[in-house]
């Protein structure tokens, strides 16, 4: 199964549109997997190489797996800002990890300005797909007030979904919580957890324009190309049309921070 395409080119004819998604998909699967085995084996900048025509394809799972790259500088210089220019738009078309990665890093203030508002509502976008980190940093966010009103019974909720999906922090976090929230709240939270099912989101779900967020992604991508000593090339047109296509299984690559524990 070819990687999921984000965009179509714009002001194409159908012939021509249905001829572009044609040719992705049929050099999409060998350039994911091509990469994929670079990586593994260590080769990091060939792994760049073979997922950069993917990412300037406005491919999700490609502009995560080249943000990785850049945020621990394997195969290209390490760069945190870069990173977050990736990781937008492929959040912007509902890919759970690079939402939790780009939460990660406004949460910190690592390559963007430090704002937990948007860090809490990209960690509830991965949440509410089944990201189990993406949870647990959520409860942390609401149970100390940050980026939001404090709301322990809430968190507890979050924790407790994390913990169920075998979540080894989120259950410590759960247990610390619920000696701060009411009996009351305490059982609406179980019943909440055990009703929880995932509501993943659709492409586009994070309200970012692509036609401002896209021609710098172009621009980085060219960059990355020349670093890679990569030849000119002239760069696929802006996106503006989804297709939906089975994406393939995921594939494991590091994440971005480790759990934090709270309440100690």
């Amino acid at each position: 199964m070819p990687p999921p395409i984000a965009h179509l080119p714009v002001a194409l004819s159908t012939a021509a549109t249905l001829w572009y998604a044609s040719a992705f998909a049929a050099v999409a699967p060998d350039s994911w997997r091509a990469g994929w085995e670079a990586y593994e084996a260590g080769e990091y900048a060939q792994a760049a190489r073979s997922w950069l025509p993917l990412a300037e394809w406005c491919d999700a799972q490609a502009q995560h797996a080249l943000a990785i790259l850049l945020l621990y500088g394997r195969g290209l210089a390490a760069d945190s800002a870069a990173a977050a220019v990736l990781l937008t738009p492929a959040a912007a078309d509902g890919y759970t990890e690079a939402a939790y990665a780009l939460g990660t890093l406004y949460q910190d203030g690592d390559g963007v300005e430090r704002d937990l508002v948007e860090a809490a509502r990209l960690y509830t976008i991965a949440a509410m797909a089944g990201h189990a980190p993406a949870m647990n940093n959520l409860g942390i966010l609401l149970v100390l007030g940050l980026g939001s009103e404090p709301n322990a019974a809430s968190a507890h909720t979050w924790f407790g979904t994390a913990a169920r999906l075998g979540d080894v922090e989120a259950r410590r976090n759960r247990d610390r919580t619920a000696a701060h929230i009411t009996a009351a709240e305490l059982a609406a939270s179980e019943r909440a957890i055990e009703a929880w099912r995932p509501t993943p989101r659709a492409a586009g779900a994070l309200a970012l324009n692509p036609a401002d967020t896209y021609p710098g992604v172009l621009t980085l991508l060219g960059s990355l190309n020349r670093e890679l000593g990569g030849a000119e090339r002239p760069l696929a047109p802006p996106p503006v049309e989804v297709v939906d296509m089975m994406p393939p299984p995921p594939v494991a690559v590091p994440t971005l921070s480790p759990n934090i524990i709270v309440m100690q």
